[in-house]
């Protein structure tokens, strides 16, 4: 699956080791400092309350216009890959978005970038 500019730079910010992980909100106190979330949001250059807890990325059509993320940050997890199947509950439907990877999860930014380049299809809405 081919990759616009945002969706790279979504996963080239969060794989530089810039970006430091925050939990429960798109944002943190610094500007680096986001959950992965927050950084699609960065990405786009959309202007959301820096207070505002995670929430559908639906209502930022901004963002899923240009990072095609299905709702909510849902991974699809028929398509996950071996190598991250670790991360997944199937039986707790909770378990299967990236607010989870982020939240939940001791995964890195840096892993999470992985994870989304590596299981693209998962991800991201095919087109």
């Amino acid at each position: 699956m081919r990759l616009n500019k945002y969706e790279k730079e979504w996963i080239k910010r969060l794989t530089s080791g810039k970006s430091l992980k925050h939990k429960n909100k798109l944002f943190g106190p610094r500007k680096n400092s986001n959950c992965c979330l927050g950084v699609a949001v960065r990405v786009c250059e959309v202007q959301v309350d820096p207070n505002i807890f995670q929430v559908n990325l639906d209502d930022f059509p901004d963002v899923t216009d240009k990072i095609r993320i299905h709702p909510n940050g849902r991974i699809n997890q028929d398509k996950v890959t071996k190598k991250w199947k670790k991360y997944f509950d199937s039986k707790n439907i909770d378990y299967d978005c990236l607010m989870y990877l982020n939240d939940e999860t001791n995964m890195t930014h840096k892993q999470i970038g992985e994870f989304i380049n590596e299981n693209r299809e998962a991800v991201f809405i095919m087109a």
